[in-house]
């Protein structure tokens, strides 16, 4: 006689369902995949060497832009033009739907700046606040549906101040795409591959920022937890510039990863391996 557990996956073997365990209340997904059965028309993802099993895969890549203003004019800067207090890591966030319909008031409250001030986030080409006054030299360097997390300052002074955009972009979708599906679509994530710009000392030193993971319920309540991606580094890896972080966990509208970037670190790549994914 079958057991209520072996029940239930034979139905969901013979119905070609997709399950997972209940991933947002116990924040676990553990459980193995019930993989629906391929058709003739059917296009997969296979395991190979060094990868997960993984059914979908997309590449967030982050960034800071420096800007100066004068005159109502911006002028595109390096980050080593800024003036010396303005030298300090941005944060960025991903996902967080929930949160990021308060312009991200909680992550601030997480991860706090110094000298810069926090501005309102948004979508590229959807919502752009109207205090940024932002020209084409800005929009020039931005694609539609890209998150923009703006910060700015009174420095350096004399007539001149700065602009610091945080810009998520998402290769295969639109970055607000993917983030508004969220509403919608949740997916199990299993894998992290983290690549910074170059193996130069400061790219390198971005690793240090540890990744914090964030849950905001419906109703406010609030939990947090942290991975160093220095600790996923091994001797025998001969590519500095990456490190694999096999980070399984469940995305939906609560959910929201966060780090800060190095004012020189300037870019780097989350890919990102997806384990399943369900519509709610």
């Amino acid at each position: 006689m079958l057991t209520n557990s072996e029940s239930q996956l034979l139905q969901a073997l013979e119905t070609h369902a997709d399950a997972f365990d209940s991933y947002f209340e116990g924040d676990s997904a553990d459980a193995p995949i019930i993989s629906r059965r391929p058709s003739a028309s059917s296009v997969g993802l296979t395991k190979t060497k060094g990868n997960p099993t993984f059914s979908a895969q997309f590449d967030i890549t982050a960034s800071i832009q420096y800007y100066t203003l004068n005159t109502g004019a911006y002028t595109k800067i390096a980050g080593s033009a800024l003036s010396a207090t303005l030298k300090v890591a941005l944060p960025m966030f991903l996902f967080g739907w929930n949160d990021f319909k308060t312009g991200y008031a909680k992550l601030q409250n997480q991860f706090p700046v110094a000298v810069w001030s926090y501005g309102v986030p948004f979508v590229f080409n959807s919502r752009v606040p109207s205090e940024l006054a932002l020209d084409a030299t800005v929009m020039a360097n931005l694609v539609k549906g890209d998150l923009c997390i703006p910060f700015t300052s009174s420095l350096p002074g004399g007539g001149t101040t700065s602009l610091a955009l945080v810009v998520i972009h998402c290769t295969q979708v639109a970055y607000a795409t993917l983030l508004e599906s969220l509403v919608s679509d949740t997916f199990v994530m299993n894998m992290i591959r983290y690549v910074v710009q170059d193996e130069t000392a400061a790219s390198l030193a971005q690793y240090s920022n540890n990744i914090g993971i964030f849950k905001q319920s419906l109703f406010g309540k609030f939990n947090s937890d942290f991975v160093s991606p220095n600790s996923f580094k091994k001797p025998e890896q001969q590519q500095k510039s990456l490190i694999d972080i096999p980070l399984k966990k469940g995305v939906n509208k609560e959910i929201a990863l966060a780090t800060y970037i190095n004012y020189d670190a300037v870019t780097f790549t989350w890919s990102t391996f997806v384990w399943t994914v369900k519509k709610l």
